[in-house]
């Protein structure tokens, strides 16, 4: 029996596409079971746990697929 009040995560994933920064990498690295929080506009964050990180090779983009934090 779970002695979690709920789940870590909701079955769902976010896929985006965004520039990471030097910085970000790092602290990515540091700490891979963190989630990630993101925001589509400056009202609706999101949060995440890495599922997937690429870059893409023509550009400064990494694309990002994360699992639905449940938080």
């Amino acid at each position: 029996m779970s002695k979690l009040d709920r789940a870590l995560w909701i079955p769902e994933a976010y896929k985006f596409k965004a520039k990471l920064t030097q910085e970000n990498l790092e602290l990515i690295e540091a700490n891979l079971y963190g989630y990630i929080e993101f925001a589509v506009d400056d009202k609706s964050w999101k949060k995440g746990y890495l599922l997937e990180m690429e870059p893409e090779p023509d550009s400064e983009l990494t694309t990002f697929k994360l699992l639905r934090a449940n938080l």
